[in-house]
């Protein structure tokens, strides 16, 4: 099996947690924005999504899931953009 992970950055304070399992699965829940944490001269809101209750919606499941699969993969792809490669995910030399 061959796994390949993006990951997004949103440009704002992000509201919501997504996760996207091979576009069949939804894993969706609202940050804390009560929670925050400083690294650095930043500020990041609940940025390991503690407190986050998350929905589950699956492409197998009812008609209303298949459409918030759907709903929550276009808004993923319209509205995050895709985060630049980790230092540390990088070949030596870049």
């Amino acid at each position: 099996m061959t796994v390949v992970c993006e990951y997004r950055s949103y440009p704002g304070i992000p509201r919501d947690k997504i996760c996207i399992f091979n576009r069949r699965q939804v894993l969706h829940g609202l940050y804390n924005v009560a929670a925050r944490m400083r690294l650095q001269e930043q500020e990041f809101y609940d940025p390991k999504g503690y407190s986050t209750d998350l929905n589950v919606w699956s492409r197998e499941g009812s008609a209303s899931a298949e459409e918030a699969v759907a709903m929550w993969t276009k808004h993923f792809d319209d509205l995050w953009n895709l985060a630049a490669v980790p230092s540390w995910r990088r070949p030596a030399g870049i």
